[in-house]
């Protein structure tokens, strides 16, 4: 049991290659959302930053990317608006 989590740690801790194409991937992703977000809305990307994270936002942005990564611009402005005044998934 303990080295095996200390291994899943250390394999966290350094990626693989291909986990770190994936974890760039996700944080374009996600600062993708935040940029665009911030400017469809009218504001500060550091705001909007803070918000996305006090929300939980960033991580369902991360945690999610497989399954949104592929929506368009508009959507995901929408999502991402809809979760902020829920604070859930829409």
């Amino acid at each position: 049991g303990m080295r095996l989590t200390g291994s899943l740690l250390k394999l966290k801790a350094c990626p693989s290659g291909r986990q770190k194409e994936d974890s760039m991937s996700k944080l374009s992703f996600v600062t993708f959302c935040l940029e665009n977000y911030a400017d469809h809305t009218g504001q500060r990307s550091g705001d909007v930053y803070k918000q996305f994270k006090e929300q939980g936002l960033l991580e369902l942005l991360y945690d999610d990317y497989a399954d949104l990564h592929g929506m368009s611009v508009e959507y995901m402005v929408d999502f991402c608006s809809q979760y902020l005044r829920n604070g859930s998934k829409a």
